[in-house]
């Protein structure tokens, strides 16, 4: 007698466990990015004046645990403050905020790593602050003029060789470090099994050209910040 297979139960369950994951999980970075704080106390408002200048799909970081967020915000510089939004997508319960440019205040980092532009939200708490590339805080300063909390003439626009240079020593670190890792990692784990350990050239290749891509769409992204139309 021929008895068919009990249903797999959890390919009809696997939708509602996948989006309630997503849900806590958005929702928890959220709360360590200090975002529903900021939401609070800086409401997004209609009565943000004329907007300057707009910057999509833009990497940041927030909070006292430097939260990332990549390629998932908007910016955007008005005649009363700066608005920043995030992709409905990785912030289904983040309403954008609006923070007035007098409770703003900016602090400019240098180094290969954690280079930037910080802005300093409010009071500048752990959780009232958000890391930001320097080229788009140019951007947005030549964009809201004497508005920007900066003292000065806003910086111009970097040349094309220094935006790619700053790419290339970025691509040639995070791809040796990864490439190290692929080669060292096999080998600790499967001492006595080389032949199991992918090839040195594959090891090499596989992050480089991984990595080549996204340095390629960043370079671009980056020309065309400082080329398009404001």
């Amino acid at each position: 007698m021929n008895h068919s297979a009990p249903p797999d139960h959890f390919v009809y369950f696997f939708p509602f466990i996948f989006i309630g994951a997503w849900l806590f999980i958005t929702t928890l970075l959220s709360q360590l990015s200090g975002w529903p704080g900021l939401r609070r106390k800086f409401p997004d408002t209609h009565d943000r004046g004329e907007r300057l200048g707009s910057y999509r799909a833009q990497t940041a970081w927030m909070g006292v645990l430097r939260v990332s967020l990549r390629n998932i915000l908007t910016v955007e510089a008005y005649e009363q403050g700066l608005r920043v939004k995030i992709m409905r997508l990785f912030g289904p319960f983040s309403p954008p905020f609006f923070v007035p440019w007098k409770d703003i205040r900016i602090e400019r980092k240098q180094g290969f790593f954690l280079g930037g532009t910080i802005f300093y939200f409010g009071d500048g708490g752990p959780f009232s602050k958000m890391g930001l590339e320097g080229d788009v805080a140019d951007n947005l300063w030549r964009d809201a003029g004497e508005l920007w909390p900066e003292k000065g003439p806003p910086p111009g626009p970097a040349p094309r060789g220094k935006i790619l240079a700053g790419i290339f020593w970025r691509w040639l670190v995070y791809t040796s470090l990864a490439a190290a890792f692929f080669i060292i990692a096999p080998i600790m784990a499967l001492p006595d099994k080389p032949e199991a350990r992918p090839p040195i050239l594959v090891a090499i290749l596989f992050p480089a050209i991984a990595i080549g891509f996204f340095s390629v769409f960043e370079f671009f992204q980056k020309v065309w910040r400082q080329r398009r139309k404001k």
